[in-house]
């Protein structure tokens, strides 16, 4: 257990030392906060290439994993980072939700892995790249420690195999 304490507190102080200057905020409060919309865009995409079944499996995907963010949270009260460490940490959001898992990366991730399982490996790595960059920008605002975004991973991953299960 300390081992996963020192390397959450090791690569938490060192992303969020980006936070100083305003181009490096900038752009990880974009990451942290935004470019998750960015899903609506690639639904959109898959829809028009009319790839609706690929659409209905994004949205359970998507559906799956805040059950089991909101699940996960609901049990597991982790305090986020900023609050453990208010004298070290900077961050740039205030979340009232616990830290584990990230929903940001759990959402993105299921939705990017979905895209992926549809049959869409461009897309769907090109999603994958988006949803690491939303989940090392929550790390470095402050939010997460890497281990809330590594179990974001394995979660949004499990919420899209399952997505893709049921819609065959």
């Amino acid at each position: 257990m300390n081992f996963i304490r020192l390397f959450d507190r090791t690569i938490s102080f060192f992303l969020n030392t980006f936070v100083g200057g305003n181009i490096g905020k900038d752009i990880i409060l974009f990451g942290a906060q935004y470019l998750i919309f960015i899903f609506v865009i690639l639904a959109i995409f898959l829809f028009i290439k009319k790839a609706s079944k690929s659409v209905i499996t994004v949205i359970l995907a998507l559906l799956i994993s805040l059950t089991m963010a909101w699940a996960i949270g609901h049990f597991y009260q982790r305090p986020r980072p900023y609050i453990t460490y208010p004298q070290i940490i900077n961050h740039l959001l205030v979340v009232g939700t616990p830290s584990f898992p990230s929903g940001h990366t759990i959402s993105s991730f299921a939705m990017s892995f979905a895209i992926l399982f549809s049959g869409f490996p461009v897309l769907g790595l090109i999603a994958l790249a988006i949803s690491l960059f939303i989940g090392l920008s929550r790390i470095a605002a402050g939010v997460h420690y890497p281990t809330d975004v590594i179990g974001g991973i394995i979660f949004g991953l499990i919420a899209a195999w399952i997505a893709k299960r049921i819609i065959k």
